[in-house]
């Protein structure tokens, strides 16, 4: 069967979806990650090819294909990386932004704010244009991400155990997490992990929040409000106004972690945007992609060109 093939890859895992060229799902699944910040341009080009030589083993005729690599933003990247691929069928990389902006808004322009370990806010314009806030690596920004978040409740956790603000048990939990002795040794501890690994302690953040914790609450709230400001930044760059899109969101941390979400939620309601909701799946979007690519639909087709990158 001919199929397009859309790949949504990251630190822990890639999704994968065929659709027939009706656009009917056909398949899904999930293989090993595919990061290209951490495998390099070839390591992610062996993955990519293992990959669509199993779905045709499996029977399937890939016609078109595109992958969203996070890490993969800059330009002598994806080059990189389609020409390690190669050209026997449409190909196309393209970062989280433009697969996110495929999945949410490829019904017309709007905003989608996307939260997994990292976080960016993409807005779509009426002339089908693609602008980009946030997304721009853990040491610069990925406010309201789960590394960020984290990261945040344990520096008021050890600020709060060298007595400069109000201790709460956000700092037992932390440490018990991290298997730290003390609080204070957090940040010894956390300059030893990857941002995934720090991540993953989202859902204690959560749970504090839950209970009320003081600590965890104000992080997010902080957090959450960075996200909210991006959101009507990138309305007001992209001429959309939020009264009428409201904003759709995506991403493991704001799609699971409830205290995030409704934080947000609340944060954008205080600026006026009461339109809230799930933006759909990142492969989804990779997939309309990979149908743009081999039809010209535009202003997709559009996106995948290195110079409309978000």
């Amino acid at each position: 069967m001919d199929c397009d093939c859309g790949v949504d890859a990251g630190g822990t895992k890639a999704a994968w979806v065929l659709r027939d060229l009706a656009g009917c799902e056909v398949a899904r699944g999930v293989v090993p990650a595919i990061q290209a910040a951490a495998l390099g341009v070839e390591g992610t080009a062996v993955r990519l090819r293992a990959l669509l030589a199993e779905l045709e083993q499996g029977g399937h005729r890939i016609r078109s294909f595109v992958a969203g690599l996070a890490g993969a933003g800059r330009v002598e990247v994806r080059r990189g990386i389609r020409a390690a691929v190669g050209d026997a069928i449409p190909f196309a990389v393209v970062g989280d932004p433009e697969v996110a902006a495929a999945a949410a808004l490829a019904d017309g322009p709007g905003v989608a704010v996307w939260a997994g370990t990292g976080s960016f806010v993409v807005a779509r314009g009426a002339d089908g244009r693609l602008l980009r806030i946030g997304g721009r690596g853990w040491l610069l920004g990925d406010r309201g991400g789960a590394f960020a978040v984290v990261r945040a409740a344990a520096v008021a956790a050890v600020e709060a155990a060298d007595g400069m603000r109000a201790e709460s048990g956000l700092g037992a939990r932390l440490a018990e997490a991290f298997s730290a002795n003390r609080v204070v040794d957090l940040g010894a501890i956390l300059q030893q992990l990857a941002p995934g690994e720090v991540a993953a302690r989202l859902p204690v953040v959560a749970a504090a929040c839950e209970a009320g914790d003081g600590l965890a609450v104000d992080v997010v709230r902080r957090e959450t409000d960075w996200l909210a400001l991006a959101c009507v930044a990138a309305a007001e760059r992209a001429g959309v106004a939020l009264g009428e899109t409201g904003v759709r969101f995506g991403g493991g941390a704001l799609t699971y972690c409830a205290p995030l979400r409704e934080a947000l939620g609340a944060a954008l309601r205080a600026r006026g945007v009461a339109g809230f909701a799930p933006g759909g799946e990142a492969v989804v979007g990779a997939v309309r992609l990979a149908a743009a690519l081999r039809t010209g639909e535009q202003p997709m087709r559009g996106w995948l060109g290195d110079e409309r990158s978000a």
